[in-house]
């Protein structure tokens, strides 16, 4: 069973299926007026952020980390992307997370992390930075 903290990070940053729905509706709403206001960032892209800075503050920690949250830090980073890559990678990107990846390295399950986010990232390099 997840954690509170956990489970509302992971629900935070993938939403339900009303938030996709309702997302596809007001997509279809949008003017061109509407396009301005988007550049700007929105209350559930702050929030995505601070959950984002929530779930890489586990990698930026000073000393050893428990193998067996790397090992749930790995799975959920998967399934980040697999469903959200392109924001995830903007994210690690942005704010130097393979470098506090790098400190832990002695990890069988940040690696397998880390390898994922690299050969990830530079296959999709042009979506990321768009």
């Amino acid at each position: 069973m997840l954690s509170s903290d956990a489970s509302t990070i992971l629900y935070a940053f993938f939403g339900s299926d009303e938030d996709e729905e309702q997302d596809s509706t007001e997509d279809k709403d949008k003017t061109e007026g509407d396009e301005e206001k988007e550049e700007e960032k929105t209350p559930k892209a702050d929030h995505q952020k601070e959950n984002l800075d929530k779930f890489f503050g586990f990698i930026k920690q000073e000393g050893e980390l428990n193998t067996v949250l790397c090992g749930y830090f790995n799975k959920v980073l998967t399934s980040f992307l697999s469903s959200r890559a392109s924001e995830l990678l903007e994210y690690v990107y942005t704010n130097d997370v393979l470098q506090h990846m790098r400190k832990h390295l002695y990890s069988r399950s940040i690696v397998e992390a880390y390898i994922k986010l690299v050969a990830f990232g530079t296959d999709n390099l042009h979506s990321i930075f768009e």
